[in-house]
């Protein structure tokens, strides 16, 4: 991510990349033992509580999330996802990850790309300008079923009674 940040950053001088993490110390030591020691002025890293995770949501243009793509990864969904969508973010992450593809291409909420060359170019960079762009409200509106309680107990309410009359035939 501090790779795709960098190249960004030649672009767009203006971007701060913010890392809220539990691992601070662990996040500081991979950015001093391979980063130039300038860049802890366009990164800033938070150590939070998940209750204030939405007061830095609201601060973000975007969500960046690049998960190591493992076999365990082909089934998951990152929380992070959903998180980004209820605030109305835009997500983007790399390729490959549980069923992100599907979601972001389908939905057109955010994107998806390539990272295992860790080489950036002016094709990623047209994805994050593109991303950057989708309105607030569509997110909110196209992904509210995926993410919102109430929906998600509808759901199981129908599956556990259809399973339930399908028992007694």
């Amino acid at each position: 991510m501090i790779l795709f940040f960098l190249y960004l950053q030649k672009k767009n001088k203006n971007l701060i990349f913010i890392f809220v993490t539990h691992q601070v110390n662990d996040l500081k030591k991979i950015i001093n033992n391979n980063f130039e020691k300038k860049i802890f002025k366009k990164i800033k890293i938070f150590k939070s509580d998940r209750n204030k995770i939405p007061m830095f949501l609201s601060s973000f243009d975007l969500m960046i999330s690049f998960i190591k793509n493992t076999f365990s990864r082909k089934a998951m969904s990152p929380t992070k996802m959903f998180e980004a969508f209820a605030m109305g973010i835009p997500f983007l992450c790399n390729k490959g990850i549980g069923d992100v593809d599907l979601i972001l291409n389908k939905h057109k909420v955010g994107i998806t790309i390539d990272i295992k060359k860790k080489i950036f170019s002016k094709k990623h960079l047209e994805l994050f300008n593109n991303c950057k762009k989708i309105k607030s409200n569509l997110i909110i509106k196209k992904t509210k079923p995926f993410y919102d309680i109430s929906f998600a107990r509808e759901r199981y309410n129908y599956i556990y009674n259809f399973l339930e009359n399908d028992q007694e035939q």
